[in-house]
């Protein structure tokens, strides 16, 4: 019976939680036995979840990464009993989703695995794993990461140390660490980050490590197109009139505000944007109305469903799952033809803007997605095809069994 054990910073919330209870559902359905460790203190009950760590011991480990620069080398208490609870379990793979939250000592950790000579799993929601540290860098124009960074560009690397750039210096250690491990396999939920992270400097020439594209997906029984009439007039869209939508947690520069914000002075009296997420930090324009966080996912469904076009704002994506959601609910998106963005549509789906692309321009592509009809049919059966659960998630267990069945020492 195959053991596996998952490690995120959150579960079974927000988009990594949400994956990572996803994946460990699926595994259960299976016969397989599935665990999973994460630093969160409001989950119910579980038999087969570990909490790890305490929110003293993450507070000191922000303090420290702080001071010192060097980032997941706190925590080395709670990453010792996650060891101890470790061989316990004596997991076939180990998967790593997102670990970079204060709550864990990936030295320590990878150190254990590769004696164990256990399967190592790694997704790639962002690029952190094969950077010295930066989550994301495709809007600084770094290229770097693939040298084996120092003098960051950003000024910080990902997150903030007030004296101190010690991206080199982690470069180096996520290098060895991860040539330490003999079968090691990386998962990129779009083929963008996957492509750079065979080009880093901490994963090139990695002799074992095997690679695959995995989307994310999306639950297409709650995102999917319903009757959204009443909401769009409850919104102020006139009869006739357009509505573009933006999802976002939160809203910030990076996360496309300042898109909308250039847009809201061109719009027509019968054209409306609406922002969903928690309320921007600042003061919004009129012909954008901010609705504040919507938590219920059958609600979002009904904000994707009213809208003419959806629209993400940012240029640093790995996947972006919000696209998927409204391509889910027949809704055609546009997107910045960057990072993992660019795979998401398709020219029959939605629009790919320039990224040097001005105001105007931007404006002309989402009028022409609004004016043609509404491609309900072709944005779902897309996104049913390549961002459902019945393709991503047996995608997973095959990944497994491939990176078990290559394991030195296995019986």
């Amino acid at each position: 019976m195959m053991r596996v054990l998952q490690i995120n910073a959150v579960y079974p919330n927000g988009s990594t939680g949400a994956n990572t209870r996803g994946i460990h559902d699926y595994l259960t359905s299976r016969g397989a036995e599935s665990y999973v460790a994460a630093f969160q203190f409001r989950v119910p009950p579980e038999p087969n979840f570990y909490r790890i760590g305490t929110p003293l011991g993450r507070k000191l480990h922000s303090f420290r990464q702080r001071l010192t620069g060097y980032q997941a080398h706190g925590s080395a208490a709670a990453t010792r009993a996650l060891c101890r609870r470790i061989e316990q379990i004596s997991p076939d793979v180990v998967h790593l989703q997102n670990v970079h939250s204060h709550f864990l000592n990936l030295p320590i950790l990878l150190r254990h695995i590769a004696r164990r000579q256990t399967a190592l799993c790694l997704t790639l929601h962002d690029c952190w794993f094969y950077t010295g540290g930066c989550v994301h860098y495709a809007q600084s124009g770094c290229a770097k990461w693939k040298t084996g960074c120092g003098g960051c560009p950003k000024g910080y690397y990902g997150i903030k140390s007030w004296f101190f750039d010690r991206s080199a210096e982690t470069a180096r250690e996520r290098r060895a660490l991860f040539a330490g491990i003999e079968k090691l396999g990386v998962i990129g939920v779009s083929d963008w980050v996957l492509n750079e992270a065979k080009e880093s400097y901490v994963f090139k020439g990695h002799p074992t490590v095997r690679w695959r594209r995995i989307y994310n997906w999306v639950d297409g029984q709650t995102f999917r197109p319903v009757d959204a009439a009443g909401l769009r007039a409850k919104l102020g869209i006139p009869e006739g009139g357009k509505m573009i939508l933006g999802v976002s947690s939160p809203w910030n520069a990076r996360k496309g505000l300042n898109l909308f914000l250039n847009l809201a002075p061109l719009l027509d009296a019968g054209e409306r944007i609406v922002l969903v997420g928690p309320p921007p930090k600042t003061e919004l324009p009129s012909g954008i109305a901010a609705v504040g966080r919507i938590a219920d996912p059958a609600e979002l469904a009904r904000y994707y469903s009213a809208a003419d076009v959806f629209v993400h704002g940012s240029k640093e994506e790995t996947f972006g799952k919000v696209t998927a959601e409204s391509l889910f609910c027949g809704t055609p998106a546009a997107v910045y033809d960057a990072t993992g963005n660019s795979e998401l549509v398709t020219p029959e789906t939605g629009a790919l803007i320039p990224p040097d692309a001005d105001p105007a321009r931007i404006l002309a592509i989402l009028r022409g997605l609004a004016a043609r009809p509404k491609p309900t049919r072709p944005c779902r059966a897309d996104a049913q095809a390549r961002f459902s659960p019945s393709r991503s998630l047996p995608a997973h267990l095959d990944f497994y069994a491939e990176l078990i069945s290559a394991a030195p020492g296995r019986e």
